[in-house]
């Protein structure tokens, strides 16, 4: 497949789809179509295998590439092979970022959560850094990336913690020692506006940082998928539930957005 794009990933961890509708996040919505999409998983690890697989969160109305039963944008043909992807790969390869570097792309992962320290989410890749949670870093190190593989393109995950507890953002975060689904699972106190507004402010902070990398990679106008979602959501007290990582609608309501640079999506 010789016209095969570049690709970016970008997950929000732990962003749910209300923080998005809430938030004011002009360079996202300039550069993606988002929609609301549900979960594969509650938590980052399954959520992001199922991704490597090109099942990303689904809506449920049948747009194309929003819900992979209509659609799907990015398949390893293993399966049902009666709709062709966007991009499609070849039978027996082992995930979508290992799919495009079969293609000859250069390939980086870049992880905010400690989940990124497992091989299940690393290995794919012939590059991996983890960062921690601190996004300026982070695009600084993919622009740096692609500029280095000008040549050959790039397939590339930005996994962003700033939208994870502890939901702060400025530089290089350290996350909670204890999560707060621990600390108040039995609390009864309910939804907590306060707590929420601090990931909604999380999200403004990560959509003036991403200016910088989206303009970039808009300048370079090579063809390129855009994919921007969240791997799970969170609750905040709604039924006296805390975190994530267990069923709530919540918790599997998510922001799903799809763009390209240079590269027709329709």
């Amino acid at each position: 497949m010789a016209d095969i794009p570049n690709f970016l990933l970008i997950t929000l961890d732990s962003c749910r789809w209300d923080t998005y509708k809430m938030a004011r996040t002009p360079v996202l919505d300039k550069y993606f179509d988002f929609e609301k999409a549900y979960s594969q998983a509650t938590f980052t690890l399954p959520s992001h295998v199922s991704m490597y697989q090109g099942m990303f969160p689904s809506t449920k109305n049948k747009r194309p590439y929003y819900n992979r039963f209509s659609k799907p944008i990015l398949r390893i043909n293993e399966r049902n092979n009666l709709i062709n992807a966007l991009v499609n790969f070849p039978k027996g390869t082992q995930s979508i970022f290992e799919g495009f570097r079969d293609y000859n792309k250069k390939t980086l992962g870049l992880g905010a959560m400690s989940w990124f320290k497992h091989e299940w989410l690393t290995s794919c890749f012939e590059e991996f850094i983890f960062t921690g949670i601190h996004l300026k870093h982070q695009c600084e190190l993919a622009k740096q990336f692609i500029e280095k593989n000008k040549s050959k393109g790039f397939g590339m995950l930005i996994n962003i913690g700033e939208t994870h507890e502890p939901y702060e953002y400025g530089g290089l975060i350290k996350p909670s020692l204890k999560s707060r689904a621990r600390v108040r699972t039995f609390d009864t106190s309910g939804y907590d506006k306060r707590l929420h507004s601090k990931q909604i402010k999380a999200l403004e902070n990560i959509d003036n940082e991403l200016k910088f990398l989206l303009d970039f990679i808009s300048s370079e106008n090579q063809p390129t998928l855009l994919i921007c979602c969240a791997d799970h959501g969170e609750c905040f007290g709604e039924d006296n539930l805390w975190g994530h990582g267990f069923y709530h609608p919540k918790i599997m309501e998510v922001p799903l957005g799809i763009g390209s640079v240079n590269y027709p999506i329709d």
